[in-house]
């Protein structure tokens, strides 16, 4: 015992001078009876004061990491570049509609720090690089070329990225002697030749303006009585027709653009008998001001590309994806007239050259400024005699388009949710251009990369979707949307299933004047919210937000609301809500047209539409483009994050509600057909979407996934039920869904219940039995519609 109380008391010895202990201390008793009791006491003493010393130095470690980490973070956030923020702290916050915000949400006060103003003016040079200065068209090396550079940039965010190619037929213009135009000869043989085309066209390697899907006429051209119908509506026709007896049968109409969709205009034409269609940009609503580039508007010789059939997608397969070498076999007509567009001065020069007597004074429009004297008329009607010219003059026209097949490709940037990887949040625009098209798709596609950046941003930042995220970059845009219709129609079931919102970005910019979107009413609150949440970026405006502006500036406003506007055919959204029942939207800022009837922008489809053009004339220091990618960010947190998705019932009713009341005034006592079993589904979609919102929604338990799931599945398939075969119009058979589509006046607008709008116009014009029992028939459908809707939304909606 006593070699080992010695060996004891020198271990504790060299112990204490290692740990730096007075050995004195340490007291060890070898004499007394208790002594390992006593060893055992003094071993556990110091081992505790050992522990101590230990804990003491591991704490003062710790601390100076922290302090090192700490003041790392510091300098890092202040070396951040400029425009990012770090991720705000706290639990995200929920509200009183039932819709509980996600984790996305924590970032939406701070989104807009994540945006560099900088990269909009390199995001356009990087797609105008590939497509100002060479062609850059559908399918072209230039429009893959950028495919590259996305793929580059994405891959980089670490997005997976897929391509999906479908071979596809196109229009294009014919080349050399054989380009459209017009050859006006007159008495002593001389020929005058009118054409489409501009300056830039014939000095660079940019596409001749040309119709789209335009029917081409006889190898020797077609022999053309000109008359003039102003802007191509009803009564235009009727005027012509019983006020000064012109016949339109066998003749050219020659028409103003802006107020009728070019497909309804060539459509009306050939219903009275026109052999043809020659339009024209008249400057009293495409210049308001100078021409580019000393002010806005469109330069007095500049033609513009359209397309004259009212279908999208490849033409040979209307209902089906091309896919190989499929062929549905509809024979759907895809246009009916030779058509072509000329500019301002060719268009006064075939005016003033028709026969007496002069048009209406409410027809003349800007072209009277290049009349010669006061006395001297422009605008003449034409269309009698037997050439429909003041002279022995004769005119033949020429439209000399062909079809191609060339190969499209779509991109894909997908982000998988972490939580629901199998529902879709898609953001889409398209980079094929007509045009150099700074405007559309430019700004769409300057907004879409920023906004693709911002979410790679939060990720590193980490944020993570509950939802996946897919961008998809379209080809075909131009042609008539048929790089996101041919997507669609391949992947129609499961887009139905899974897919909760498409965004639409193709003309992000056009202007400052107010914001503007297309869309289904399902996505109403979202985006009052989001412009709610973003500053309007007008100058005059900087204490107000996007939503004050839209709601002062939009003249349909509802003062206490906002207008949010049917979506019609005119962008890529349209096969997303009328072929697969997908809530969609088409964001925009717009210029002010200041009552002028012009269906975009004064240099949409034209070779002046530059990335000058945009950088003096559109959004000058780009504070728009921010602003709008502000709003797209804002509407992706919240659907891909949103545990329930942020969408409202009941704006859909009140809508519905409001488009079958206008209708009714307008059509039920002039038609023997009764609005009541309509009007009765749709109180019953009333009740519905008040009871699933205020009974069911608001009370849910979001810790239930099953039953966030089965809520929000209800909630999207209230789209989905307006779905049917009676969607299409006899302009519009492609159409499926029952509540939205073209307008039936023929504006560029779209319309609610559009499908019958347009039979319960088309009965009320002709009075045939035909027509009026085709105008039941989608009345029930569409009655048949919104009774799927309401049952929808019910619980127990299969015994309803």
């Amino acid at each position: 015992m006593a070699i080992n109380g010695t060996r004891s008391t020198a271990a504790y010895s060299r112990f204490a001078e290692e740990m730096d202990i007075d050995s004195d201390a340490v007291e060890v008793n070898t004499r007394n009876g208790n002594a390992e009791e006593r060893k055992l006491g003094n071993v556990k003493e110091c081992l505790l004061s050992r522990w101590r010393l230990w804990a003491i130095l591991c704490l003062c470690i710790l601390a100076f990491l922290f302090g090192f980490l700490l003041t790392h973070v510091m300098v890092t956030s202040c070396a951040r570049e400029p425009g990012t923020v770090l991720p705000p702290t706290g639990p995200p916050a929920n509200n009183d509609t039932g819709h509980h915000e996600g984790e996305g949400r924590r970032y939406a006060d701070s989104v807009s720090g994540y945006i560099r103003i900088n990269n909009f003016e390199t995001n356009l040079n990087m797609f105008s690089q590939f497509n100002h200065s060479a062609r850059h068209d559908s399918g072209s090396p230039a429009v893959n070329n950028f495919a590259y550079q996305i793929q580059k940039t994405w891959m980089a965010y670490k997005f997976d990225f897929r391509t999906k190619e479908y071979e596809v037929q196109l229009t294009r213009p014919a080349t050399g002697a054989e380009k459209s135009r017009l050859e006006i000869t007159d008495g002593a043989g001389e020929v005058i030749t009118l054409q489409p085309g501009d300056d830039r066209a014939t000095d660079s390697d940019l596409l001749i303006p040309f119709i789209i899907n335009s029917p081409v006429t006889p190898s020797g051209g077609l022999d053309a009585i000109p008359i003039f119908i102003n802007y191509g509506r009803p009564e235009d026709f009727y005027y012509l027709a019983n006020d000064v007896e012109r016949v339109i049968g066998g003749k050219v109409c020659v028409v103003k653009l802006g107020m009728v969709q070019l497909p309804i205009l060539v459509d009306r034409c050939y219903e009275h008998g026109g052999l043809g269609v020659i339009a024209f940009p008249d400057p009293e609503d495409y210049v308001n001001g100078e021409f580019y580039p000393d002010g806005p508007g469109l330069p007095e010789n500049a033609s513009i590309s359209d397309n004259a059939s009212p279908l999208f997608g490849d033409p040979r397969t209307p209902s089906l994806p091309s896919i190989g070498n499929v062929n549905d076999g509809t024979d759907y007509k895809i246009s009916s007239l030779p058509t072509m567009i000329i500019s301002q001065t060719a268009a006064a020069k075939l005016l003033k050259l028709m026969r007496n007597p002069q048009a209406p004074k409410a027809w003349r429009g800007g072209l009277t400024k290049y009349a010669s004297s006061e006395d001297e008329g422009v605008y003449f009607l034409g269309g009698g005699g037997l050439a429909g010219f003041q002279g022995a003059h004769t005119m033949k026209m020429f439209v000399t388009s062909q079809a191609i097949t060339r190969t499209i490709k779509n991109a894909f940037g997908t982000i998988t949710g972490a939580v629901e990887p199998d529902r879709y949040v898609i953001f889409g625009c398209h980079r094929d251009s007509l045009s150099p098209g700074a405007v559309e798709p430019g700004t769409g596609i300057a907004v879409f990369m920023e906004l693709s950046r911002l979410v790679y941003q939060l990720q590193t930042d980490g944020w993570k979707p509950r939802r996946t995220i897919i961008f998809a970059s379209w080809d075909g845009g131009d042609d008539g949307h048929i790089g996101s219709t041919e997507w669609v129609e391949e992947n129609k079931e499961i887009l139905n299933q899974r897919a909760v919102v498409y965004v639409n970005l193709d003309e992000a910019v056009s202007g400052q004047y107010s914001f503007a979107a297309e869309g289904s009413p399902l996505l109403a609150k979202a985006l009052l919210n989001a412009t709610k949440q973003v500053a309007s970026p007008d100058s005059d405006s900087p204490d107000r937000s996007v939503f004050d502006t839209w709601r002062s500036r939009n003249p349909d406003t509802n003062p206490k609301n906002y207008h949010l506007r049917p979506l019609g055919v005119n962008s890529d959204a349209t096969p997303f809500l009328h072929l697969a029942g997908v809530p969609s939207v088409d964001l925009k800022y717009t210029y002010s047209k200041n009552g002028k009837y012009i269906p975009k922008y004064p240099l949409w489809h034209t070779n002046y539409d530059t990335i000058d053009y945009v950088k003096t004339r559109i959004d000058p220091g780009w504070s728009t483009h921010k602003a709008m990618t502000d709003i797209a960010a804002h509407l992706l947190l919240m659907y891909a994050d949103d545990i329930v998705l942020p969408v409202d019932v009941n704006d859909y009713a009140k809508a519905i509600t409001s488009y079958a009341t206008k209708l009714s005034d307008v059509y039920q006592s002039g038609l023997n057909i009764s609005f009541g079993e309509l009007n009765t589904c749709i109180e019953e979609l009333q009740e519905a979407a008040n009871k699933f919102h205020s009974k069911y929604l608001l009370q849910l338990d979001v810790s239930d996934d099953l039953k966030v799931r089965e809520a929000n599945d209800r909630l999207i398939a209230m789209e989905r039920a307006f779905l049917s075969t009676e969607g299409g119009s006899h302009m519009y058979p492609q159409l499926r869904h029952m509540i939205f589509g073209p307008s039936s006046e023929g504006a560029y607008d779209a319309e609610g219940l559009s499908p019958l709008s347009f039979a319960l116009r088309i009965a009320n014009t002709t009075q045939s039995d035909a027509d009026l029992q085709r105008a039941k028939n989608v009345m029930s459908a569409t009655t048949v519609a919104i009774h799927k809707a309401a049952s929808a939304l019910k619980v127990n909606g299969l015994f309803t």
